[in-house]
């Protein structure tokens, strides 16, 4: 597991996009409509391998650059600068239940593909502890599972909380 001590400095830098952030998601985004469509992959291979383009879409600035970390993480990044608090890469939506609704919505997301990309689009990075991991509300969705554990917008400047609706 990582520490706050060890991605110190890119736990602090404001968020900037990849110069290879679109290619990356773009590529993931084939791989996801090339799999969903091939009728000549194991079911368990698909869901593998959509699991995986989740991953490269969420790490696509990297994995503890994202424009998303918690206030905690920056606090402690700050504040402690050499903290063994462990972090780590958390999926806003959950990825076996993004994996699972989309085999589940195979056909309707084969017959319009925009709406795997749609999907696919909402696939968000954030660095957490992994105290804030245990208290996320797992029965919930998205920034709703967020609820206990405020985050920052490190796109803005003075970075933002996110509030929860």
């Amino acid at each position: 597991m990582e520490t706050i001590a060890k991605h110190r400095k890119k736990l602090l830098e404001p968020y900037t996009q990849s110069s290879a952030a679109a290619d990356i998601v773009a590529s993931a985004k084939h791989l996801a409509h090339l799999v969903l469509a091939s009728d000549r992959l194991l079911h368990r291979h698909k869901k593998k391998m959509l699991s995986e383009v989740l991953w490269l879409i969420s790490e696509a600035d990297g994995k503890y650059s994202t424009r998303y970390r918690s206030v905690e993480v920056v606090r402690l990044a700050q504040c402690e600068p050499t903290s063994t608090a462990r972090i780590q890469h958390e999926h806003v939506f959950p990825r076996k239940r993004v994996t699972e609704s989309i085999l589940r919505d195979r056909e309707r997301l084969l017959a319009d593909p925009a709406l795997l990309d749609t999907i696919l689009e909402q696939t968000v990075g954030c660095v957490v502890t992994v105290d804030e991991h245990k208290a996320l509300c797992d029965h919930e969705d998205g920034w709703r599972r967020y609820s206990n554990v405020p985050v920052l917008d490190m796109a803005t400047s003075p970075p933002s909380i996110i509030h929860v609706s």
